[in-house]
């Protein structure tokens, strides 16, 4: 069977909040040549961008047999956001490499069939973030780079030949089109090469003739709706197809009497949906044409079309995230490799398919299986000399780990929100751990010894979600999710743990409530026995986004009670609270004393409500301080009188250089004032913070657990910590930590990390 190489390829964007989490994204890429596949995994999270080179074994498997990486790769390079074969010359490109400008790794193959990196190459001039590698080719014995944001976003294609045992650069191709974005795609077939200009709806095709690069046509669409004409482009044996994935079309073209003959227009099949962004990634396999649909219906499809028209169209069900599935891809034949690497919640996966009679059949299915970071029980670790084992440590010492295995958690699914109980009867201490498709029960009684106990799935219908929040009231947890379609919120009696037989169990809700549907937390105020759900969404009685007042003094019959939206304290004008504490007052302001107490973060200001009255909530005041990013969640000093408050996206932003928490006096809270900033050692995001005593605990994303000492409120101090990410840096992001609970009365801290599992720590004894 004679393979064609081929090409396809997906950058992940985020289209929600201020940044992305890192993912995997294995099949981000997937490149066919000469019987094998190069597979993309370009965002690790943990480690550096990869390429892996699948081949197939003796017994028909394909199997990972080398996973290669740069020299000097660092997290977050971007490494496989590009790939090229040809020979024994293997080509990546690292957008994001070398400090944002990007820059292309060259391996060779050796008689062991092993790939080395045998040199890299920068853009000719530092012009900044010009999207050098971005897209790369090899044309005979050329290597082609785009740098689609060079010259201004016009876009440019620089050409390097192998002389006097170095890469040359010989030539700079341009497009002159404002905001052209010329060498956004590149796809080489023998000598020619075609290179996309997706803002100028143009695509330029030229012919490699040992010294330089020569023009050998170029199509352009006159017509109307563009709709990003060139965002992806295949070139093979005298037949294009470009990809138009805005306006849901695919165009091929025949080379004939020395120009480029328009062919036929493909066009979405109407099953795939809305936006389904078909033709974002296409290839030509003889009289075929190939075109991805990554957003259509189910996850994303893969259509083969003919003559005859959509002859085929597969995908996968099963998947779960945003899959992608058909972004990446490479058909040659009966054979067929496609990537998903949205699938497991960004962690990727690719599946190979052979044709035969009876259609198309997966034959194997790949992703990178990352080793699981080794649980720690039966003794306490001592934090020592700043480490306890791998982890860096000051004055708290680990007590157990345990990993997200462990709690029965799929590939993928990742840690959020954490609460706690203990058992008024037996003393007994549990962790409520929530993740992205359930909670898990952790009995934490023996803090170096914790025992998974069960789960309770999510609400049947709801998608997994990155946001699952949970407190506890009378011995009934409540727990909500956010971007969850219809999930509502789940009461689960807690007394029920008393008389586990055999474990794990798979818990069912004893009651449920559907006046809401998606929300993004959940508020108790334990004296009053209201609850507030917040950020809701997807149906039910959103209260615009603002406090959903729940009457939660009989658990199991929980009963709607009110709105209160802040109008002018979320971005949007509107009042939509992302976070807030509720507590029976009785700080310093007299005025207000007695009255049920909200202090909400809003994302544009802080807001105080006074909810004592739940047909009639009032507006007490708003505040706001100067670089506000988003004012993210927040937590009373003991005596009311301080609140410190965290904003998620100051450090992502720039407006700091360091993890900062904002310090405000609420001895008036008709008239809050800020008073000062409290700044951590490094440069990670803050997620949630939390007081008990003297003591303020922070979970701030890659750096971990915080602990700083507020016993001179307007003067905090650090005191301790504990990073649950021995890999990687502390910088803003989202990954690491994602919440503790500190209120157990054994002084056990229980904290959640994302991708790692549930964390027992105990700080020292600290002299506040």
């Amino acid at each position: 069977m004679r393979f064609q190489a081929a090409l396809l390829s997906l950058v992940l964007v985020s289209a929600s909040g201020v940044s992305a989490d890192p993912f995997a994204a294995f099949g981000g890429s997937v490149l066919l040549h000469q019987n094998t596949l190069y597979i993309s995994e370009a965002s690790g999270f943990h480690e550096p961008g990869q390429v892996h080179i699948v081949k197939q074994q003796g017994d028909g498997a394909w199997q990972i047999v080398q996973s290669v990486m740069a020299a000097d790769g660092q997290v977050g390079d971007r490494f496989g956001s590009a790939v090229s074969a040809h020979g024994d010359l293997l080509v990546v490109g690292a957008s994001a490499a070398s400090d944002g400008n990007g820059r292309v790794y060259i391996f060779r193959r050796g008689s062991d069939g092993l790939y080395s990196q045998a040199a890299t190459l920068d853009a000719p001039s530092a012009n900044g973030a010009t999207g050098f590698a971005s897209s790369v080719a090899i044309v005979e014995e050329a290597i082609v780079v785009g740098a689609p944001r060079a010259s201004d976003g016009a876009g440019q294609v620089h050409v390097f030949v192998y002389n006097s045992g170095e890469w040359v650069a010989v030539a700079t191709l341009r497009d002159d089109g404002d905001d052209a974005r010329f060498g956004s795609a590149l796809s080489p077939d023998g000598n020619r090469l075609a290179a996309s200009s997706p803002g100028a709806a143009k695509v330029a095709v030229f012919e490699w003739s040992g010294v330089s690069m020569n023009p050998a046509g170029t199509v352009i669409w006159e017509g109307d709706m563009p709709g990003r004409f060139g965002s992806s482009v295949h070139l093979q044996e005298g037949r294009l197809a470009i990809g138009a994935p805005a306006a849901e079309r695919v165009h091929t073209y025949f080379w004939r009497d020395g120009e480029w003959q328009s062919d036929v227009m493909i066009e979405a099949p109407e099953s795939f949906g809305e936006r389904s962004q078909f033709g974002s990634s296409v290839q030509v396999d003889g009289r075929a044409v190939w075109i991805g649909a990554p957003w259509a219906s189910g996850g994303g499809q893969l259509m083969r079309w003919d003559e005859s028209g959509p002859i085929e169209i597969l995908q996968e069900s099963g998947l779960s995230g945003r899959p992608s599935f058909g972004a990446g891809f490479a058909a040659s034949g009966d054979f067929l490799a496609v990537g998903a690497a949205g699938d497991a919640y960004g962690e990727g996966t690719a599946f190979v398919y052979r044709r035969g009679g009876d259609g198309w059949a997966v034959s194997d299915v790949l992703y990178n299986a990352v080793d699981a970071v080794p649980a720690v029980a039966g003794a306490e670790v001592e934090c020592s000399d700043g480490a306890a084992g791998p982890y860096s440590c000051n004055r708290v010492d680990l007590l157990a780990f345990l990993p997200n295995e462990d709690m029965e958690i799929n590939r993928g699914v990742r840690l959020n929100d954490i609460w706690g109980w203990t058992d008024p009867e037996t003393g007994k201490e549990y962790a409520l751990v929530g993740h992205m498709e359930a909670m898990a029960v952790v009995d934490v009684s023996s803090p170096t010894g914790p025992v998974y106990l069960g789960t309770l799935p999510r609400t049947e219908g709801s998608p997994g979600s990155t946001w699952r929040d949970i407190k506890v009231y009378r011995d009934h947890a409540f727990i909500v999710a956010d971007g969850a379609g219809q999930h509502g919120m789940q009461v689960l009696d807690l007394r029920q743990l008393r008389d586990l037989a055999d474990i794990p169990v798979t818990f069912e809700p004893t009651a449920f409530y559907d006046g809401i549907a998606s929300a993004h937390n959940i508020v108790i105020n334990e004296d009053t026995g209201y609850a507030y759900t917040v950020g809701n969404s997807s149906g039910g009685e959103t209260c615009g986004g603002g406090l959903h007042m729940i009457d939660i003094r009989d658990p199991a019959n929980p009963t709607f009670v009110g709105c209160f939206t802040h109008s002018g304290t979320n971005s949007g004008g509107g009042g939509a609270t992302h976070d807030a504490q509720c507590v029976s007052y009785q700080g310093p302001d007299s005025d207000h004393r007695g009255q049920e107490i909200c202090v909400s973060s809003n994302g544009a200001a802080l807001s105080i409500s006074d909810v004592s009255d739940k047909d009639n909530p009032v507006a007490v005041s708003q505040a706001t301080y100067p670089n506000y990013a988003y004012v993210h969640q927040g937590w009373f000093t003991d005596d009311q009188r301080y609140f410190y408050q965290n904003d998620e996206g100051d450090e992502l932003s720039g407006l700091v250089d360091r993890t900062r928490t904002l310090i405000w006096d609420l001895t008036d809270l008709d008239d809050p004032q800020m008073i000062g900033e409290f700044f951590g050692p490094t440069n990670a995001t803050d997620h949630n913070l939390y007081v008990d005593g003297n003591l303020m605990y922070q979970t701030n994303n890659a750096s971990g657990l915080r602990i700083v000492d507020i016993s001179d409120p307007e003067n905090p101090v650090e005191v301790g910590h504990f990073d649950t990410t021995p890999y990687g840096n502390d910088k803003a992001g989202f990954n690491g930590t994602w919440s503790s609970y500190p209120y157990f009365g054994s002084g056990t801290l229980v904290v959640t990390s994302r991708r790692e599992g549930l964390f027992l720590v105990r700080k020292r004894n600290i002299d506040t």
